[in-house]
This record gives C-alpha cells, sequence and structure tokens, in this order.
C-alpha cells in the first residue's frame, strides 16, 4: 500500500514529531510508534506564591493593640513609669457583699503622694460583718520629715509619731507599700482575664480607651481569700501612654461557706496636680506628739485622756485597719 507522495510522508513525521513533544511537556507517557518503552513522565516545578503579608494591628498604648491587652508586663511597665517622679492621688477600694447585699467587709484607701514621695497622705478604712460590724481606721501624714499616725476605733482617735526599732521617727519612705502605682496587681488582672478594646474617647490631646474583660485565663485576684472566682468581668480605662486611669473587677466567691460577691475599684487621678495638704486633725496630733511620751514600743500615750476626733458610728477594733501608708488597702483580702 502506497504512502502517497513524499511531501506527504514528511508531513506525517512532523506531526508525530510535534504530538511526542507535547504530550512529553505534559508530563504524559508516549509510547513511540514501534511498541517501544514508555518515557519518563516530567513533573512541573512548582510556581512560587508570596503569602499575603498579615495587616499589622495598630498599637494603641504600650501592651494595649485594637484586640485588646497584649503584653500585660509592658502595660504595668508603662503605668508605673506615668507615675513615678510625679504627684498623683491614687483610690482603691473593694466591697464584699453577702448575696442579701449585707457588708461582709469594705476597705478603702485615699492617698495623696507628692513627687518625691516624703510628703503624702494617706487615708486606710475599714468597715463590715468583718470586724464586728463597725469601723475603724488609719491615716497617716508625712510632712517631709516625720508621720504623724491617727488611729480611729471604737469612736475615738490617738495620734503618734511612727518611729522605728531605734525608737527614732521612721523615715517617710520606709513606711509606704513599695506597689504605691498598683502596677503588680494591673500586671496580675490584665494576666488572668482576655480583654477587648470597646471604645475610645479624646480629651484635651488625650486619647483613652475603654477595655472590657469576661473569660478568665489565671489568677484574677491574688492573695483573695473568696475562692476561685466565677463569673467574672472587668472593665479599665487605658490611655494612650499606658497610664490605667481605672479599673474594676467584679466577680462572685465564697467566705465561710456564704455565697458573696467581690467588687474591686482602682481609680489614679490628678496625676502631676495633686498637691499634698494637711490632715484636719494635724494640730490635735502636734499637741499630742509633744506633751506625750513614748512607751516601750515607741507608741506615745498621755496621763490624761488624749484629744480624741469621733467618727459617727466607729466601732470596732483598730487591729484590722492598716498599719503603714499603703494605697492598697485590699492586700490582705
Amino acid at each position: 500500500m502506497s504512502l502517497g507522495p513524499p511531501v506527504e510522508r514528511s508531513t506525517v513525521a512532523v506531526l508525530v514529531l510535534v504530538l511526542a513533544v507535547v504530550l512529553a511537556g505534559c508530563g504524559m507517557p508516549f509510547t513511540g510508534g514501534d511498541g517501544g518503552t514508555t518515557s519518563p513522565s516530567v513533573t512541573p516545578a512548582p510556581v512560587p506564591t508570596d503569602e499575603p503579608t498579615p495587616t499589622p494591628v495598630p498599637q494603641l498604648a504600650p501592651g494595649l493593640d485594637g484586640t485588646g491587652v497584649t503584653d500585660p508586663f509592658a502595660l504595668a511597665e508603662a503605668h508605673a513609669s506615668v507615675l513615678d517622679g510625679t504627684a498623683y492621688t491614687a483610690r482603691t477600694n473593694v466591697t464584699v457583699r453577702y448575696a442579701n447585699g449585707s457588708i461582709y467587709t469594705q476597705r478603702s484607701s485615699d492617698s495623696q503622694l507628692a513627687a518625691n514621695r516624703t510628703r503624702y497622705y494617706v487615708v486606710n478604712e475599714v468597715a463590715g460583718a468583718r470586724i464586728g460590724g463597725g469601723q475603724a481606721g488609719t491615716s497617716l501624714y508625712s510632712d517631709g520629715e516625720r508621720v504623724f499616725v491617727a488611729r480611729t476605733s471604737a469612736g475615738r482617735t490617738t495620734y503618734r509619731i511612727a518611729r522605728g526599732v531605734d525608737r527614732e521617727p521612721a523615715p517617710p519612705g520606709e513606711l509606704l507599700s513599695g506597689d504605691e502605682a498598683g502596677d503588680e496587681r494591673i500586671y496580675s488582672l490584665f494576666t488572668a482575664v482576655e480583654t477587648r478594646v470597646a471604645d475610645e474617647t479624646s480629651r484635651n490631646g488625650t486619647t483613652r480607651y475603654r477595655i472590657v474583660g469576661a473569660n478568665v485565663t489565671g489568677e484574677a485576684d491574688p492573695g483573695s481569700r473568696y475562692g476561685d472566682p466565677r463569673n467574672v468581668t472587668a472593665h479599665a480605662t487605658i490611655d494612650s501612654r499606658g497610664l490605667v486611669n481605672e479599673y474594676r473587677l467584679r466577680y462572685e466567691g465564697a467566705v465561710d461557706g456564704a455565697n458573696v460577691t467581690v467588687v474591686r475599684r482602682a481609680r489614679y487621678i490628678d496625676v502631676g496636680s495633686t498637691t499634698v495638704e494637711r490632715p484636719p486633725w494635724y494640730e490635735a496630733a502636734i499637741r499630742n506628739v509633744t506633751t506625750a511620751t513614748p512607751d516601750a514600743t515607741g507608741a506615745r500615750s498621755t496621763a490624761a485622756p488624749p484629744t480624741t476626733a469621733t467618727t459617727a458610728g466607729a466601732s470596732g477594733p483598730s487591729a484590722d485597719a492598716p498599719a503603714t501608708a499603703t494605697t492598697d488597702p485590699t492586700a490582705a483580702e
């Protein structure tokens, strides 16, 4: 059988060759017309593709971005740094209530601190069933050289100068707690509670972010004596410098088998503008400490009844009132 003219045979040969090349490029086996072996397939090299770069989340403050608090340590450090070397007022409070609304304990502290921390006025108060249903308190005023202490219990206030073991007036700085800025508790709170940014406001050139949190991932209230926190909620306001202007922690716990609700609050205000003022009992304290003689412990007593300042409804032991100028009266809670 004739294959036709030479031109046609050449065309057929070219078509066969082209088909072989195409099939080889597609990785398909090609078997020669003479029944030869299958050619090895060729796998195309993968084409590299660029992974999309994640969009960075802008930082709103040290340790805080648009998703919430991401670095509690950086936030706590920034908070302490803003308050370091400047005057401010710290107000802290913890209230523990039974299910019927009655108060088991309520402790508060109002502290005015000068920039150099040698002048301060701290008022610590406690009330509630834990101390027998009454009130008690300890106030400390430092004039930069001496610390005057006023202790109130059972409606009576006594005064003395804080003294060291050598019975000399204690240096004012020795009576501070060491965590006046509250950064340790701030670190613990934001380490243990998942947060998100709810909204933001701007005032006088400063942006503040409102933070809310609920899911507990750790110990939200270190040192608490009320068991494992349940139904935890947290709110805070943080400015762009990292200053935690205020926070509120609420949770449910138990004491002596009874359910209680614990609310802890803290505010840091008048930053840079706080002035430490003399307390209203200063003159009475001066009269008492200059006419009294120290006892074996360094405390002052008088032969005649001392001048007292009565607190309405005050009663209960003063042993529960803090003895140092701590700005966190709830540390033992």
